[in-house]
C-alpha cells in the first residue's frame, strides 16, 4: 500500500508539469498555424515549403503529390502563378485536434477552407471545406 501510494503521489507531481509542457507546445503549435495561414494569404511559396520536414510530403486533396521539400515549394510556386489554380486564394482554418504522441510529437487536425480557387476550365471552384492532418515535432 507504501508502494502505492507514493507512486500515486509520484504522478499526481509530474502529470502537472507534462500537461504543462504540452500546454506550451499547443500554443506554439497554434502560432504555426498562424504563421502557415499567412504564408498562404501572402502566396509565399518558399515560406510554406519551410513548414515541411526536408523529406516530408504533401498530398493535396485531389491526390495531387509532392516529395520533399523542394518539390513541395515548386507545387505551390506552379499554383501561386498568375495562371495558376490558386493564383487568387485565401486560406482560412482551425485546429480542431492537437493529440500527442509521446514527448515531443503531435499530430495535429485542422478544418480548412480555401476561398478563390480555380478549377482546369479556369471557372471558378466552389470553397473547398476539407481536412488537413499534420505531424509536429
Amino acid at each position: 500500500m507504501k508502494r502505492l501510494l507514493v507512486s500515486a503521489m509520484l504522478l499526481a507531481v509530474v502529470m502537472p508539469v507534462v500537461w504543462a509542457d504540452q500546454e506550451t507546445e499547443k500554443t506554439a503549435i497554434r502560432q504555426r498555424h498562424e504563421d502557415w495561414m499567412a504564408a498562404w494569404n501572402q502566396h509565399d511559396a518558399k515560406k510554406l515549403a519551410a513548414f515541411w520536414a526536408a523529406d516530408g510530403d504533401l498530398i493535396d486533396p485531389s491526390g495531387v503529390a509532392a516529395q520533399g521539400r523542394e518539390a513541395v515549394r515548386k507545387y505551390f510556386e506552379e499554383r501561386f502563378a498568375p495562371t495558376g489554380s490558386m493564383s487568387a486564394t485565401t486560406y482560412a482554418g482551425t485546429i480542431e485536434n492537437i493529440r500527442f504522441i509521446g514527448n515531443d510529437v503531435a499530430v495535429v487536425v485542422v478544418c480548412a477552407t480555401v476561398a478563390g480557387m480555380n478549377g482546369p476550365d479556369g471557372q471558378p471552384m466552389p470553397m473547398p471545406r476539407h481536412h488537413v492532418t499534420w505531424v509536429s515535432k
